[in-house]
């Protein structure tokens, strides 16, 4: 009656009820922890040391390293390890969203941004983020005007959506993860250095499972563990020569290989069995298609534009426009190389088993072309797909049709 208020309403959202809500939007959780790190190796050991340090700042973090290795692993574990683990974790695959996209997922955009925009608009993954991790996976596939916006974010520490003007503060654990090597990327042009010195404020690089082979026991009994629990069957280990041979293969594909080919051994074996017996196909045929690498063709000759003294003349992808380099003044189709003066494939027009002034069927032009690119950069898939200008599924696509294998190229003289 005298205009007091006499009670107060409050409606409250359980925390863990509300980070569960944000990984259902973003389909991603944060479910390893620093235990689940699999193996007894001094290099294991001080990457775990590290990621405890990582755990309790709020500094950016640059996990590095081979395909397989367990860079978004470790990137959960650190985030469960750190004080936002009761926060959101929202992961974002910058290789896997068209650029055009891009900066909506991340930025998020305001109703009438753009033809199509959601009514309300929607929030980017920094905003869901909130008081969390934000995992930027596969960052050297960011394209370079991304990067520049990227950057002012991380320096400004704050965030507007497309069509907005309203300036949210920043307020997540930025940590991001990359097969490449960018302090070379940086170097070529290919990475801005600001950001990438911005990004690797704690840098974690982890070593290939090749480098790792004490490791490789506990991680067969780990996955044989839980494989066979899923299947229901008895196996629990595997036998001496098996062992053997998993501790010499050089496992291309890391620790995600190894899990792989164990899954398949468990899915196979017999109800009753409780060994592995007989090493997985997989490793014995590959030995056969590497004892003898293709003779890799000599590259044509060609024009090509100075690029600097410290670039290789085969770096720059055919045809590309900057910031990736200069065009190539010759005659070419993606894919291939071609003389400037008739436009034909010049790796066409001269092999040893082509008899002069024949023309060579396409599928042997393309392939010696890829062993060429994979010979001139030692297997090393990122930097044999920029300079052909295909996308690396198009590779590894067609290293399987040639039946090549990265191992192939990598120890040549």
């Amino acid at each position: 009656d005298h205009g007091l208020a006499v009670g107060l309403v409050a409606t409250l959202t359980e925390l863990k009820r509300a980070s569960s809500l944000a990984q259902r939007m973003v389909g991603t959780s944060a479910r390893y922890v620093l235990g689940d790190l699999v193996g007894r190796s001094p290099a294991l050991r001080h990457i775990i040391g590290l990621a405890e340090a990582a755990a309790q700042s709020d500094a950016a973090v640059l996990i590095s390293g081979e395909s397989g290795t367990g860079k978004e692993v470790l990137a959960q574990a650190i985030h469960n390890a750190s004080g936002r683990a009761g926060g959101p974790f929202v992961a974002v695959n910058c290789a896997a969203i068209p650029r055009d996209l891009l900066e909506s997922e991340l930025f998020g955009y305001e109703a009438g941004a753009f033809t199509g925009a959601r009514k309300g608009g929607r929030p980017g993954k920094f905003e869901i983020a909130e008081g969390g991790t934000l995992l930027l996976d596969e960052i050297g596939d960011m394209p370079l005007d991304m990067q520049v916006k990227l950057l002012r974010v991380l320096q400004e520490k704050t965030v507007s959506r497309l069509g907005g003007a309203r300036e949210l503060p920043l307020s997540c654990r930025i940590v991001a993860t990359t097969n490449r090597d960018l302090d070379d990327e940086a170097q070529r042009g290919l990475f801005r250095r600001d950001l990438y010195y911005r990004l690797r404020v704690i840098h974690i690089e982890l070593p290939p499972l090749r480098e790792r082979k004490g490791d490789i026991a506990a991680l067969v009994d780990h996955f044989l563990r839980v494989y066979a629990s899923k299947a229901g069957k008895k196996l629990t280990r595997v036998a001496p020569a098996v062992m053997d041979a998993l501790v010499a293969y050089p496992w291309p594909g890391n620790i995600r290989e190894l899990e792989h080919v164990l899954e398949s051994e468990v899915a196979l074996a017999a109800q009753e069995a409780v060994v592995v017996s007989e090493i997985p196909m997989t490793l014995r045929e590959r030995p056969r298609r590497m004892t003898s690498p293709p003779t890799p063709p000599s590259m044509p000759s060609m024009p090509t534009l100075p690029l600097g003294p410290s670039s290789p003349p085969f770096a720059v992808p055919f045809g590309a426009t900057p910031p990736y380099g200069h065009a190539l003044p010759m005659a070419y189709t993606p894919g291939t190389m071609a003389t400037a003066s008739t436009g034909i494939p010049a790796a066409a027009m001269s092999s040893s088993a082509t008899p002069p002034g024949a023309i060579r069927a396409v599928v042997d032009v393309e392939r010696d072309l890829l062993v060429a690119a994979l010979t001139r950069y030692r297997g090393r898939i990122p930097a044999v797909a920029r300079a052909l200008g295909w996308s690396r599924g198009t590779i590894y696509n067609k290293m399987r049709k040639y039946q090549l294998e990265p191992d192939q190229f990598r120890d040549l003289p």
